[in-house]
């Protein structure tokens, strides 16, 4: 269905309140997928930078630029998208929160991809010690590219992220 209808959360629950919620794309959405998009590809220079000043060397990061620039654009059309129309203050939190779930998925996503290069080298005796792995090199990534401008870089992109798709639903609807 185009609509679903969902409770309130701060509704008491006798008053049985019902919020309508579009599943149709909206400027909002587009403007998060757009923003988050190009806030991931600029910040995928700054973790290419940290993982080379780690390894002292080159580091060959393959697709990772597009991979992450379309995570960027997923995580700001779901976790975003949903977000606007309620202030502006608001869309800024939910901005940053943008951001900090763009950060965890791509941690996982690039830690399940080192998961599955190591399994595929027999370093693992089964598959619970793989997924523990998993949370550790994600670990170990987290504190390579945990620098001031990474951090920065996705604190001023979070509140441009959603003062923007605070903006687009304003003017979109």
């Amino acid at each position: 269905p185009l609509f679903c209808h969902i409770y309130c959360r701060y509704s008491a629950p006798e008053q049985n309140c019902l919020r309508t919620v579009r599943k149709m794309p909206t400027g909002a959405r587009l403007m998060s997928a757009i923003t988050y998009g190009l806030l991931a590809y600029f910040a995928s220079f700054l973790v290419h930078a940290a993982l080379e000043a780690e390894a002292d060397a080159t580091v060959n990061i393959g697709s990772f630029r597009y991979i992450i620039t379309g995570l960027g654009a997923l995580v700001g059309w779901i976790v975003m998208g949903k977000r606007v129309g309620d202030g502006v203050k608001f869309a800024i939190s939910g901005g940053i929160l943008t951001s900090v779930a763009l950060v965890f998925w791509g941690l996982i996503v690039f830690s399940l991809h080192e998961m599955i290069l190591e399994s595929t080298k027999m370093r693992y005796n089964g598959a619970t010690e793989a997924i523990i792995d998993v949370f550790r090199i994600a670990l170990d990534y987290g504190q390579t590219i945990a620098t001031v401008p990474f951090i920065l870089l996705m604190l001023i992109g979070g509140f441009v992220g959603g003062y923007m798709a605070e903006w687009a639903n304003s003017r979109f609807r």
